[in-house]
């Protein structure tokens, strides 16, 4: 109905002007307009108008975007055709009240007034520029409800749009904990999530390893937030009371966590054992702590019998006890291995592994007969001959005895 209501407002103009010609030679447009006629007109009818035939470029007014569409009496409320404003205030409400001044082309376009594109490149010229989540946001989240809609001036202070933020934050609950208003203390106008924040942890406890991913009231309990203890103990005190194995508490270990643990993760402890009185190498290195600390962690035994006792006492070849071999058992064995024994026969004592008694013996009681006293020995045993024989060979060597001893005594390296 308007636009019908319109185009018969402009036939009963066009028709006005038709009588009024008739009896004026002046310009019903005005006398200003110095176009011809036939520009807008044909012969067959004065009143049938093609719509937007007059090219109004010529005017220093073009006709693009949304203006196309309009009928001209929309914008020509008088057939004086001058008498018309140029500026977008005169046909477009200011909904800014004058804020932003008169140029409506610095964001808006003839084909849009939600050029929001360009609206963001203006904002950013501002003293807040739109970056971040800030950058998806409608206008409208800011500047708020249409008839009271505020541009200039508006508060670029966190607190006037995120108060409601700062106050239902639980995680640590702000409010209680008395933080700053100032949301850039912590987050970022930029982040796209208020998770990104930008707190820098106090330099004498670095949030660093497992202490990085966790929330703030996990160590800072009822909203804490200044003098908590740095110890670990003071928040690790449970994790200390409930391993059993080793059992922290029994062995009154110390408290100091940094002493076996780090901060990337709880488990595996890297104790260095190595730093100790009693450095692990060999088979040591692979066993469970509590195979040797069976009675704790301080002032345990550093000597071997201590933990070898029962491979001492069941050994039997030879048998270690019944011959009355001393305790200390790295005389013959290496942390490597229990078996092989290391003890040099050949260097100490007498060549059995090189020479003419290689591979001759197979078990110590070969030779050592006395399984009580390894100081004792046979030689005459083994060897096939008489004692007639070496009697007879040895009548010329002074002091000569048919026994192991003297055997020994003059063939110390088992040679002839």
């Amino acid at each position: 109905m308007a636009g019908c209501t319109k185009i018969f407002m402009f036939i009963f103009i066009i028709n006005s002007v038709f009588v009024n010609a008739q009896s004026s030679i002046s310009n019903p447009h005005g006398d200003q307009l110095d176009i011809a006629c036939e520009v807008c007109h044909i012969t067959s009818d004065w009143r049938d108008v093609p719509r937007h035939k007059f090219n109004h470029d010529q005017v220093g007014f073009s006709i693009d975007g949304e203006h196309k569409y309009v009928e001209c009496i929309d914008c020509h409320n008088t057939l004086v055709f001058n008498d018309v404003g140029t500026a977008c205030a005169d046909c477009h409400t200011d909904f800014h009240k004058a804020e932003l001044g008169n140029q409506c082309e610095s964001c808006h376009t003839a084909h849009s007034w939600e050029n929001r594109d360009q609206v963001f490149k203006e904002h950013n010229k501002t003293n807040f520029p739109l970056v971040g989540v800030h950058a998806n946001l409608d206008c409208e989240s800011c500047h708020i409800a249409e008839q009271q809609r505020q541009y200039a001036n508006l508060s670029i202070e966190c607190q006037s749009c995120h108060l409601d933020d700062y106050m239902n934050t639980l995680s640590p609950e702000h409010q209680k904990a008395g933080f700053n208003l100032d949301c850039n203390n912590c987050h970022q106008p930029s982040a796209t999530t208020w998770k990104a924040d930008t707190y820098v942890h106090s330099i004498l406890f670095p949030l660093t390893g497992g202490h990085g991913n966790l929330d703030c009231e996990a160590c800072h309990l009822n909203n804490k937030l200044e003098s908590i203890p740095k110890e670990c103990v003071s928040c690790h005190r449970q994790d200390y009371d409930n391993v059993v194995y080793p059992d922290h508490v029994e062995n009154n270990f110390d408290f100091d966590c940094t002493i076996c643990h780090n901060i990337n993760a709880w488990s595996p402890a890297d104790f260095d054992h190595n730093k100790t009185e009693f450095p692990l190498t060999g088979a040591h290195i692979s066993i469970d702590c509590t195979l040797c600390h069976t009675n704790g962690f301080e002032n345990a035994p550093t000597d071997c019998f201590a933990c070898h006792d029962l491979d001492y006492n069941n050994t039997t070849d030879p048998n270690h006890n019944a011959a009355n071999f001393p305790n200390s058992c790295e005389d013959c064995h290496s942390t490597s291995a229990w078996v092989p024994a290391s003890w040099d026969h050949d260097e100490q004592f007498f060549p059995i592994f090189s020479g003419k008694h290689r591979e001759e013996w197979d078990l110590c009681s070969d030779c050592h007969v006395d399984a009580n006293d390894f100081k004792q020995f046979e030689c005459i045993n083994c060897h096939e001959h008489r004692q007639s024989e070496m009697d007879d060979k040895h009548k010329e060597e002074k002091d000569y005895v048919w026994e192991s001893q003297a055997c020994y005594t003059c063939h110390p390296n088992g040679s002839d």
